[in-house]
C-alpha cells in the first residue's frame, strides 16, 4: 500500500477502474460475484485515506 499512497496519481485510474467494475456487477445483481471480489475495499480504502473525492 506504501507504494500506492506514493505513486498516487499514477495508479488512481486503477482505482477508478475497480469501482467501475463493482458498479457493474452491482448493476446485475450478481451478489456473488461482489461477495467474492474483495478488491473493492482496498479501492475506496486508499481513495478515501488520499482524499481523492473524484471516484465518489
Amino acid at each position: 500500500m506504501n507504494y500506492i499512497k506514493e505513486h498516487f496519481e499514477e495508479t488512481k485510474s486503477y482505482l477508478y477502474d475497480e469501482l467501475d467494475y463493482v458498479k457493474n456487477i452491482l448493476a446485475l445483481k450478481d451478489d456473488e460475484e461482489f461477495e467474492s471480489h474483495n478488491l473493492y475495499y482496498y479501492a475506496v480504502y486508499l481513495l478515501v485515506e488520499m482524499k481523492d473525492k473524484g471516484g465518489f
